[in-house]
């Protein structure tokens, strides 16, 4: 949703706004990507809720620091994806758009937002790799419920180190990638790819 957001900046004119203005585009993104870590976290504390009051789930929750640290890095690695993919939005305009419709049900699938991560072996270990979400997902439900053996997966601690690392290559290859995009738009006059 993050890279998607300079997309639909793009059809209501308001792109052009944000490369006059005399800031960097990595700072309006950041903007958005504070905003949305206050509706992710209102969201959060309004599940946890309702899961408790109204479902009864019961959590056996020892390390509150790493908890809330994997909570922030997740969001933190999730925005620097999506930073990172919004200059291919802006590029590929509608392409994208279409892209992202088609891979978001195989993405929550592989993350383990509906059951845990480590039951899809090898697939699971490839979107650990890969996915913010998969990894900030297994390491909460490692630290926020009691251990029935073994996930297959990381150390939570672990978990978090490696989100650390997506966290800086994301937003570094989302700073480099925005660059890119705005000596184009300097360059040639024109925001998207022109197909041959």
């Amino acid at each position: 949703m993050m890279a998607a957001q300079l997309y639909w900046e793009k059809d209501q004119g308001n792109l052009e706004l944000y490369f006059a203005a005399p800031m960097n585009v990595m700072s309006v993104l950041i903007g958005m990507a504070v905003g949305g870590l206050v509706m992710s976290s209102t969201r959060a504390v309004a599940i946890l809720f309702i899961a408790t009051v109204v479902f009864g789930v019961s959590f056996s929750i020892s390390q509150w620091t790493l908890l809330i640290a994997v909570f922030v890095l997740t969001l933190a690695a999730l925005y620097g994806f999506g930073m990172m993919l919004a200059s291919l939005f802006v590029m590929w305009g509608r392409e994208a758009f279409h892209l992202t419709q088609l891979m978001t049900e195989p993405v929550y699938f592989v993350s383990g937002l509906n059951f845990p991560v480590g039951r899809l072996g090898f697939i699971g270990a490839l979107a650990i790799a890969l996915i913010p979400l998969a990894v900030g997902l297994d390491a909460m439900r490692q630290l926020a419920f009691v251990s029935t053996g073994p996930t297959g997966t990381p150390e939570p601690w672990v978990e978090a180190l490696i989100l650390v690392a997506m966290t800086i290559v994301f937003i570094g290859l989302a700073r480099w990638l925005l660059h890119s995009m705005e000596e184009r738009a300097r360059r040639e006059g024109r925001l998207t790819v022109r197909w041959r």
